[in-house]
Order: structure tokens, then sequence, then C-alpha cells
């Protein structure tokens, strides 16, 4: 094993633990009268904890190292319970604290099994912090401490520790980032495709113990993981059979949450590998368990991936109702970066199905959030969508007698904070906010765009087409826009997303700008990857979008989605 050597701040953590335990009153390790106490309180920390108090829990904890103990065993055991508890909170620097405390007092008392699960806590505070050089260390002294005391439990948990270190620091890694220049498949740097290869290493070095422990849910976790950096390593067909594997466990132990997971990453592979019909289906089961579960997350997470599944098969109205739903969860939720790339895709479709007022609505909410979210990037996009929705108006259904009509008649919640003043009825949707209107208009004045400033006679479409009317079945695929369709999705990628989530490998011959897309789904919050419960990871239609930019597509001839999903996929 290659040793990786600690940063100066790791070293320097160990160094304040000692003068802390140096400056602790040595009553504490003396006092006899206390201890009943003391337990007591260190007990009641950790029920509360369990019952996911942890606040008050922490405040058991604390209480009880003010009570003091002489017992080396509990006082160790309420550091590495104080450390877990505030890593539960994200405060990880008092994580780093009691767990550094804890791993003293272990090397003190020479308690190896107690040295290893302290490293293998620190290990992951560490991987939270995204600080993979100590990560890495403390996960290597983990994983050797529990080879020298053969506990083939403590190895699993060691492999499975530094495995998701690699896998967290392959995405890190991924070249895909928003300020990359020139991408294509070829500039996906060899340390992303080291790190996760060696995360697939690891991940089937705990596989082959977890398998010997007859540990099923510690291998339906393996399987998902490994599906997880399969997928993202571009090699699809592999991940489908780790995710159908770890579905399976699923199912046997009735895991309805492990279940949607494995259903949405199905979804996902079979979407790359342009099988867009299973896909979907594995996304409606992933629904239909979401609802279920009133996991309100994951329903927005399958919502939008059926949108834009939709979205691919030429299905717009049946995209349109995928991502208004998408937006009322987002809206739900609070998640503004959700609800930014539900506008973003509502903005396309509406254009897809030819009403533009509708489209330039969503795309001035998209801007507006942008603005709020201080997303530089989205608002350039949306700006330069707003311009070409706006000079391509051959039909002037977008400016009338020098002023720019909108619709939100569409929109499931007519917002105060965006709509303004309500006025109108059904006949006549609400009109927007100024501040709104100004986006539109600013947009105009800087493209050289000619429209008079909106105010109260603000024209409005009169339709009070919510934009759930059916097309026709056998409406064409329309490759141009299409196009507009990943520019706006792309907007939708602030830097922030792409820092923190997945995404993937391209397949030879992808467009640069497909890279960007690849960690929308898992937004979610935006950064919502969670390793060890294997979430869903990637996008939902890079399949079809690598398609779209095959030579066959690029030639700008309109193909019925059915032809475009028999293309390969390289």
């Amino acid at each position: 094993m290659n040793r990786v050597c600690r940063s100066d701040d790791s070293v320097s953590a160990e160094v304040s633990a000692v003068s802390r335990l140096k400056s602790v009153d040595a009553a504490r390790f003396q006092t006899e009268e206390n201890e009943s106490e003391c337990l007591a309180l260190a007990q009641e920390g950790e029920r509360l904890i369990r019952d996911n108090d942890v606040a008050l829990g922490i405040q058991y904890l604390e209480k009880a190292l003010e009570v003091g103990t002489k017992k080396v065993q509990l006082l160790t055991a309420i550091y590495s319970q104080l450390g877990n508890a505030y890593f539960s909170t994200r405060n990880y620097t008092k994580a780093l604290k009691f767990h550094h405390n804890d791993l003293l007092i272990t090397k003190l008392m020479k308690d190896l099994a107690g040295e290893a699960k302290a490293c293998g806590n620190l290990g992951n505070t560490y991987k939270a912090l995204s600080n993979y050089k100590d990560a890495i260390y403390y996960c290597e002294v983990h994983l050797k401490i529990a080879r020298s005391i053969d506990e083939p439990t403590c190895v699993a948990r060691a492999l499975y520790n530094l495995a998701t270190v690699f896998h967290s620091k392959g995405r890190q890694n991924n070249p895909s980032q928003p300020n990359s220049h020139d991408l294509t498949s070829a500039s996906v740097s060899q340390a992303y495709k080291d790190d996760l290869n060696r995360a697939v290493e690891l991940y089937k070095q705990n596989l082959e113990v977890v398998e010997q422990l007859d540990d099923p849910y510690a291998r339906g976790r393996t399987y998902g993981n490994l599906g997880n950096v399969f997928y993202l390593l571009g090699d699809f067909e592999t991940a489908v059979l780790y995710h159908q594997k770890r579905l399976d466990i699923a199912r046997q132990f009735g895991d309805r949450a492990a279940m949607r997971r494995a259903y949405s990453n199905l979804g996902n592979a079979h979407v790359y590998m342009s099988k867009l019909e299973e896909a979907v289906q594995y996304y409606k089961l992933a629904l239909a368990v979401a609802q279920e579960q009133g996991d309100r997350i994951g329903e927005a997470q399958v919502c939008f991936g059926l949108g834009n599944s939709a979205t691919i098969q030429g299905d717009f109205d049946s995209a349109v109702d995928y991502h208004l739903r998408h937006l009322s969860l987002a809206r739900e939720l609070k998640d503004r970066a959700g609800e930014a790339r539900a506008c973003a895709s509502l903005a396309v479709n509406f254009e897809n199905k030819s009403d533009r007022p509708k489209a330039l609505y969503f795309l001035a909410l998209n801007k507006k959030l942008a603005q709020e979210m201080r997303d530089h990037a989205m608002e350039v996009t949306a700006n330069d969508q707003i311009k070409q929705l706006l000079q391509g108006d051959a039909g002037a259904s977008l400016i009338v007698g020098g002023q720019v009509k909108l619709d939100d008649s569409a929109d499931p919640r007519r917002q105060v904070d965006h709509c303004g003043s309500m006025v109108g009825s059904r006949s006549m949707p609400n009109l927007l906010s100024s501040s709104l209107q100004s986006l539109i208009m600013k947009t105009c004045m800087a493209n050289g765009v000619s429209a008079t400033p909106l105010d109260s006679s603000l024209h409005s479409s009169t339709s009070i087409d919510c934009g759930l009317s059916r097309t026709p079945a056998n409406e064409l695929f329309n490759a141009s826009k299409m196009s507009k369709f990943l520019s706006l999705a792309i907007a939708c990628c602030s830097v922030r997303d792409l820092s923190g989530n997945q995404s993937s490998g391209c397949p030879n011959g992808g467009d640069a700008r497909v890279h960007r897309l690849l960690p929308l789904l898992t937004s979610e919050s935006a950064s919502r990857f969670v390793l060890k419960r294997a979430q869903p990871c990637g996008t939902f239609w890079a399949g079809a979008i690598y398609s779209l930019f095959s030579k066959k597509a690029c030639d700008g001839r309109r193909h019925k989605m059915s032809e475009r999903l028999s293309s390969p996929i390289y």
C-alpha cells in the first residue's frame, strides 16, 4: 500500500488534542462519586441521538464530559459519539476535534480496535471536507490496523470507507467542470480515471469480504456504489448489472428506499444506452415508490428525468406535465436550483409547442432565479435564450404594438413574489411584476431588440391553455430545437452544482457541452450524492444527447425519436 502523508493541519489537530487532554482537571479521571451521573448522562445523550434529537443529545454528552469520569472506555465512547453527532449536523470542525481526542486516548491505551474506529471516523470527516489527502491517510491506517487484528467486519468497513474516498475524489477530479475548455472524451484526466478505478478495486475487495460475512445489506450497498462508479466511467452495461443486483437485494428485504434509488440508477444507465423506453419504465417505477413513501425529493428527481425523457421523444405535452410537477415540488422544497431547472425546461418545451409567450415567461423566471442565486453562467445563458427567442419570433407573437407579450397562465402557482399584484382572470392571465418585466426589457435593449417598457397595460396571451393539450403522436423530433433545450439545460448546471455533484465520462464523439449536463439528477439538491446510500447519479437523457450530436443527427435533418434511439451511443 502506498502510504499517504498527512497534511500539517492534521498533525496540528492531534497536537491540539494532546493539549486539551493535558488541561483537563485530573479529578475527571479520579472522582468516583460522579461516575453514575456521567454514565447516565452519556446513555441519555446516546438515546436522544438515536431518536434523531441530535441537538439535545449533544448537550447531554457534553454535560457528561463536564461531570467527568476516570473510566477511559466511557470517555472514548463519549468522544466518539460527540464526533459522530457533530458530523451528522455538518459541524465538521467539532467532529474532527472529538475524533482526534478519541484517537489519542485509544493510542495511549493501545486499543487497536478503538484506534481503527477513530481513524475511520476521521477519514470520513476529512472526506466530507474534501480534504482527500488526510482522508486517504486515516482510511489507510484504519485498513492496516483492521488487517493486523484480523477482524473481517473491521476490514470490510475500512475497505468501504477508503473506496468512498477515491469515489468522491474521482468525482471532484472530473474534468467536466464549468471552467474547462475544449472538452472532448480524450480530455478526461488520467487522475479522474485512476481514482475511479481505484474505487472499483476497493469496492470489489469489500464485496469479497461481505460475501464471506453473509451480510446482504452491506453487499447491496456496495453493488449500488459499484454501479455508480461504472456509470461514471461510461461502462453502462456493467453499471446495469450491478444496479440490478442492488435492486434484487432491496426487493428481497422490502427496502423500498433502496428500490427507488436502484430504479432511478437503472433509468439513467438505460438512457445512456439509448434504451429510452426501458429507462422511462424504470423512472415510472421509481416515481411510484417515491410517491408511496412520501419522498418529495425523490419524486422531484424522477419527474425531472421523465420530463427530459419526454422531451427527447418529442412528446412535449407530457414533458410539460412532468416539468410542471417538478416545478411545484421544487418550490415546496425551497429548492431554488431545481426551480430554475424546471423553468428552463418548461421554456424549451413551450417553444417546441410554438407557445412563445409561455416560453418567454419561464425564461424570464429562470433569469430572475439565476440572479437571486448569483449564478452568472445561468444568467448569461438565459439572456442568450431570451435574445434568440425574441429575434427568432417570425410570427411576431411576442412583440405586439411595441410591447412584449408574456403568459404566466401555465405556472401552477401564481406567486405573489413573481406575479406582483394580481390582475386578470382565467381569460386574462396574471400580469408579471415590474421586476420581471424589467428583466425582459433590459435584455431587449442590450441586444437591440425593439420594444417599449412594459406597464399595467402589458399585453398578455388570452389563451387559458396550460400546455396540457395533446399533440399528434407522430410529431417529429426537431434537432435544432433540441439544441436549444441542451443550451438551457446547460444553463441550469450552476458552478456550485457542477463542483459538488456526480458527473460522468463522455463516450467518444460527444459534444463538449454535454459534459456539463451530467450532474443534474443529483441536485438536488443538487449536492445530495450520498455514497453510502448509492444515490442516483448523472443524467437521464445523455444517451439521446450523444446521439443528437452524432454525425447522423448533426446533418440538420429531422428524425423520429425511435430512429435516433436505435443508433449506437459511441
